[in-house]
């Protein structure tokens, strides 16, 4: 009796390491985005402000510009990779924007790009106190 005791919870607890081992491996993401921001706003320190405010969440900025002839009322971000959009949605929770798109783009090394709109001032309000807006898609 005690024999078999014995021989169950060693298999329990062998396929309990066997789980959590498995868990460990495929579930967690050591993935750093990669985030380009472009900035079509005019004000130009809207773009210093969202890449620090990224990189303090441990995001890495990869190629950063203030565009001046291009103008969009929301923020958007574009996954470029994922087409379940995992990678904006990551970004988007950090933010509390909902508006995030997929367009896929295997040219750049990126995996996000941040399109930052009229709407930057809501958005860093949000980051910043944890709301959201009834406005976002």
């Amino acid at each position: 009796m005690m024999k078999n005791f014995v021989w169950i919870a060693s298999i329990i607890l062998f396929l309990l390491t066997v789980f959590i081992f498995i868990f460990l491996i495929y579930e967690k993401d050591e993935h750093i985005l990669r985030i380009e921001i472009l900035n079509v706003t005019d004000d130009r320190k809207a773009l210093d402000i969202f890449t620090k405010m990224l990189r303090k969440k441990q995001f890495e900025i990869i190629y950063t510009q203030n565009i001046n002839d291009e103008s969009l009322e929301f923020t958007g971000i574009v996954d470029r990779k994922d087409k379940h959009m995992r990678f904006a949605k990551n970004v988007a929770r950090n933010l509390k924007c909902n508006n995030i798109f997929f367009s896929p783009d295997t040219t750049l090394n990126i995996d996000v790009t941040i399109i930052i709109g009229d709407d930057y001032k809501k958005i860093l309000k949000r980051s910043l106190f944890e709301q959201k807006d009834k406005n976002d898609r």
